[in-house]
């Protein structure tokens, strides 16, 4: 956030037509894995055959966009002159569980192991720091979510299982 206070601070100094735009975790086609994010993470163990090992209850909630409708949000917020504010999001409007996702991997790939929940490392010291924060969404100017969730989980899948088979992603 404090990168955002200074875009703000600056804006209003300068009375400058700058906006903020949170991104929700994106997906897609071409979009590789970060395997240190809990998505990732249940993605490339999927992808490998292995048990959905869930943090706790996975309910830990994560907004997802796919890469396009990330762009074309970028692009609305930046050219459009008659935005009301100056800090939007650009994701689906409801997060997605853990839970959820892992789901969702075991009907995609079916060669998924089962869902095991097991102890946060973090529980303890109560580090659950929520990284995106919804804003006002830029629904209000036109912007919408093409491209499903289900269609981005399966773009992302279907990308990344290549790079799986090919051993170009690997446990970090």
């Amino acid at each position: 956030r404090y990168s955002e206070s200074l875009v703000i601070e600056y804006r209003e100094q300068k009375k400058l037509d700058a906006k903020i735009v949170r991104l929700g975790e994106v997906l897609g086609a071409e979009v590789p894995l970060s395997v240190d994010k809990s998505w990732g993470k249940l993605i490339f163990e999927s992808l490998m055959s292995r048990n959905l090992e869930l943090d706790d209850d996975g309910l830990k909630s994560t907004y997802y966009v796919h890469i396009l409708d990330a762009v074309y949000g970028m692009i609305k917020a930046q050219f459009s002159k008659d935005l009301p504010g100056y800090v939007y999001s650009i994701a689906y409007p409801e997060p997605i569980t853990d839970l959820s996702l892992a789901y969702r991997l075991q009907e995609l790939v079916p060669e998924s192991g089962q869902i095991k929940f097991v102890d946060s490392k973090h529980s303890e010291l109560n580090l659950d720091v929520q990284v995106y924060k919804p804003a006002e969404s830029l629904a209000e100017v036109g912007w919408l979510p093409k491209v499903t969730f289900n269609q981005a989980l399966s773009q992302t899948v279907a990308y990344n299982l290549d790079l799986v088979k090919a051993g170009n992603i690997g446990e970090s």
